[in-house]
């Protein structure tokens, strides 16, 4: 489940996105709310039009808060802030936040807590964790959960960084058309997803956790700041953690004034920006009374890394640029600071990794207990599901819990732990690098590059530690930044130093600047351009989509066609004016949202049939489709059944829907015949048949996956059938059908017992926006193909299919003809027929041959808007 929205889908309609929103920190939001320039609400859309329109391809949000929550909660904190505008809860005050899906959040927030892993997906959640409720408590809105590695990289050493079973790969903002996946960007891990949804501009704070580098590190390739808490500072009760000894949380943002905001909230310090404020050095003397050590570019980085990023002349520019804007900003700088390698960090051959294995076991534990129980009590539990599970918890190519295993095979016992770990933390703090920050001038803070092992010292020690940007590589456009760290109770300082870092570096206007993400209030981030260009050829898909499916925009004031009238409807339920006209009912109008959710659900059937159902009403003679849903039945090649769960489905469907204020009623129902064309077979008429017999009116819609991406239009047909009673002419199906030869005949059996309806599409402006999100996640995919090479199966068989029947009818005229030689006169209606039966196969021909001329056209055109193929042959 890549991706949880928790409410029915016309609450996507209901968007009113405020321009810019999303480029602003939450510091400068805060600034509007006070001035009443823009409301909590406000925001909430803008975050929400934001995530709907890029989630589906950065896969960094698991859950998204139920959207009616949301509103709720903005408003009475919008209401809070007129009341009482000098009594705000918090500097935070309506801002939302993002969490990382380690935070056990309770069933009233509507958002299951995965840690990305499928065997926690089910289960409810007793309460909130502490540190949720205290985020709540300070004016915050709880906006979504974000992805993440799964079991925070605790689970196999094969899974790479930012995947999970629940909501597969996490995509850097940074990802560009013109790499090979090997070259990409990355995201880091395991706070992925928090990263990503920040640098992405989907909300303006997040909150991660990590053990060591699991919390900056991905921060820092987004190009955003991150600050983790010190060790114990904060309530860790309901957070899902690896170490007990060493693991912490921390915020993500765009702007370290937003840093030192939540880090207040979460640390409940609500001094640390008026400490920072009084020790201001003023205008270029922002880092005046720091004293900062930094190690060489190349300290504790691997040796990969030093031949590729860190052994670049221009990175190493810009690090010890940095070191030169520090000092000529006040600062004192030790440069290159000498400091033993973090493997020095050991004791009895234990490090930090090797206990945090010990006391896995135990902290899993614990976290299960937030839960009501499922039948999981501990992690040898949890390997036991996932093996039981394995397609959904083990899917290939990270089908090993390796992991999972060795922790459980742990032979570390408590008393080893707490005799190692007292001796970890001396040998990484006091007398390893505070003494190296004592003997170099009594060091407040000691910088590192984002990819090295600075972190393993702040975690052995349980210091606090944070990331800043400094640039962007070259070589495909990664942010990278740098590591810092300061004592046990000095979080005050390293805020500071964060604060004048942000100060300084964000207004060097270098001349590679253009190429960075500017974070300041002044020039907020913008998306990476892969994303925006993608937009617009998936603008341009989406249009010629509708272009080819004769889409209408209905004017503006119809959108009233989702507002259900149900006395209307009962007063033609009352008059039932179609009893004494079998014909009564002449036109369907499909809504665009309708038609590819039902064509969708019709491919993915492949060959096998699928069946759903539609809601709506009746407009005199006219059936208005407005929404489609599947049903949850089993299908054949040639049939599709409803079985009882699938009634049941319906009714809890139906339910659901009119709790959520949608009163349309089911006015028919859809299924898909792969190949084999648009009519109804001699099951589908009995069906189509009892239906209407018992809850008239009552429609019947075939869809074609096959012969629609064959043709690059959805290939649809409507119909109802007619009273047991009525005497209909057998004219066959209204207009020339091309039918498989093992469909042929009962393609004419039952022709007369039916009629088909006109069909048109429309799009309101109340789904226009839906449309888009639904087109974005799939359609460009599909129509962006070729279509005769996707469809090269049901090209074969369309070949096939009619050489076999010009032999049948080739046999057939032999057979006629000696007919006529034996018996007089008796093959003259043969002949006609024979005539008839040739006529049929040539029309046939001629329609797979445009069709094939159709698909050739298809494929130059497609190839320029949507795949940039004919650049790619001009290079």
């Amino acid at each position: 489940m890549a991706y949880v929205e928790t409410e029915t889908a016309t609450h996507f309609m209901r968007i009113r996105p405020m321009d810019n929103l999303h480029q602003l920190s939450a510091t400068a939001l805060q600034a509007k709310l006070t001035a009443g320039e823009i409301t909590s609400v406000d925001i909430v859309e803008s975050c929400l039009a934001r995530i709907e329109r890029y989630n589906s391809r950065l896969h960094c949000l698991l859950s998204i808060r139920p959207r009616m929550q949301l509103v709720a909660h903005a408003t009475s904190l919008d209401a809070e802030r007129r009341a009482r505008p000098y009594a705000l809860r918090s500097k935070l005050h309506g801002i939302p936040i993002i969490l990382k899906d380690v935070f056990v959040t309770g069933p009233e927030l509507g958002m299951p807590t995965t840690v990305g892993a499928a065997v926690f997906a089910g289960m409810t959640a007793k309460r909130s964790a502490p540190l949720v409720d205290r985020l709540q408590e300070a004016g915050m809105i709880i906006l979504g959960k974000a992805n993440m590695t799964e079991f925070c990289g605790f689970k196999s050493n094969l899974i790479k960084s930012g995947w999970s079973t629940c909501g597969g790969q996490t995509n850097s903002p940074y990802r560009r058309r013109d790499l090979v996946e090997d070259d990409q960007p990355i995201t880091a891990g395991s706070s992925s997803g928090s990263a990503v949804a920040v640098a992405a501009g989907l909300a303006p704070l997040s909150l991660g956790n990590e053990t060591s580098a699991a919390l900056v590190y991905p921060a820092s390739v987004c190009g955003v700041y991150a600050y983790k808490c010190g060790y114990k500072t904060v309530p860790m009760e309901g957070v899902f953690c690896i170490s007990d000894s060493f693991d912490c949380v921390g915020p993500i943002a765009r702007d370290p004034a937003d840093i030192v905001a939540l880090a207040e909230i979460l640390e409940q310090e609500p001094s640390f920006s008026v400490a920072i404020a009084s020790k201001d050095g003023g205008p270029r003397q922002e880092f005046r009374g720091l004293n900062v050590g930094v190690v060489a570019s190349t300290w504790g980085v691997h040796e990969s890394l030093i031949a590729g990023k860190w052994g670049d002349a221009r990175v190493i520019k810009e690090y010890e640029n940095a070191v030169f804007k520090m000092r000529n900003r006040g600062g004192r700088v030790v440069y290159p600071l000498q400091a033993p390698e973090p493997d020095s960090i050991r004791y009895d051959g234990e490090t930090l990794i090797s206990t945090s294995y010990g006391e896995f076991s135990d902290k899993i534990k614990e976290f299960i207990q937030s839960f009501e129980y499922a039948g999981i009590k501990d992690l040898k539990d949890v390997i036991a599901w996932n093996h039981a599970h394995a397609s959904t918890a083990l899917p290939f190519p990270y089908d090993t819990q390796s992991e999972l295993v060795a922790a459980v095979n742990s032979k570390m016992r408590p008393e080893m732990l707490q005799n190692i770990i007292p001796h970890l933390r001396h040998l990484a703090g006091k007398n390893g690098m505070s003494e190296i920050m004592r003997r170099s001038g009594d060091l407040d803070i000691v910088l590192s590059s984002s990819e090295c092992q600075l972190v393993t010292y702040a975690a052995a020690a349980g210091w606090p530690c944070a990331t800043v940007p400094l640039g962007n590589w070259r070589k495909n456009g990664q942010p990278y930044g740098m590591f810092a760290l300061s004592k046990d109770g000095s979080e005050e300082i390293l805020l500071r130093f964060v604060t004048a870092w942000g100060k300084v570096f964000d207004c060097a206007a270098e001349a590679s600047a253009g190429q960075r993400f500017r974070h300041s209030t002044n020039s907020p981030p913008t998306l990476p351009s892969v994303l925006t260009a993608n937009a617009v050829k998936m603008e341009t898909a989406l249009k010629s989509w509708e272009l080819d499916n004769n889409i209408k925009l209905i004017d503006p004031k119809r959108d009233a066609l989702y507002q259900y009238d149900a006395e209307a409807q009962k007063a033609a339920q009352n008059a039932r004016p179609w009893t004494a006209d079998p014909n009564y009912f002449k036109h369907v109008r499909i809504s665009a949202v309708a038609l590819i959710k039902m064509t969708m659900h019709a491919r993915s059937g492949g060959n096998l049939e699928i069946m759903g159902l539609m809601q709506g009403y009746t407009e005199g003679d006219t059936f208005v489709v407005t929404d489609a849903f599947r049903l949850p039945v089993e299908g054949t090649e040639t049939r599709v059944n409803a079985q009882g769960e699938a009634n049941e489905y319906i009714v809890e469907y139906l339910d659901l829907c009119r709790a959520q204020g949608r009163q349309e009623n089911v006015v028919g129902w859809y299924h898909s015949h792969p190949g084999y064309g648009c009519w109804l077979s001699g099951i589908d008429v009995e069906t189509e048949a009892m239906q209407q017999q018992y809850q008239d009116p009552f429609l019947a819609v075939v869809v074609d996956p096959d012969r629609t991406i064959s043709a690059g239009k959805v290939d649809i047909g409507a119909f109802r059938t007619y009273p047991a009673s009525h005497k209909a002419d057998a004219t066959g199906a209204d207009g020339f059908q091309a039918v498989p030869l093992d469909k042929a005949a009962e393609f004419g059996a039952h022709s007369s017992r039916y009629y088909s309806l006109e069909v048109s599409h429309f799009k309101s402006s109340l789904d226009t926006h839906l449309l888009e999100l639904l087109w974005h996640k799939y359609w460009v995919q599909t129509l962006s193909q070729n279509p005769l090479l996707t469809n090269r199966d049901f090209a074969n068989k369309q070949m096939l299919d009619l050489a076999s029947k010009i032999r049948e009818a080739t046999a057939g005229i032999r057979r006629n003809r000696g007919s006529q030689m034996l018996v007089m006169g008796g093959g003259g209606g043969a002949g006609k027929a024979g005539d008839k039966a040739m006529q049929k196969l040539s029309s046939e021909a001629s329609m797979i041959a445009a069709k094939e001329k159709a698909g050739l056209l298809a494929t130059g055109v497609k190839a320029s808007l949507f795949n940039d193929l004919g650049d790619q042959d001009r290079t």
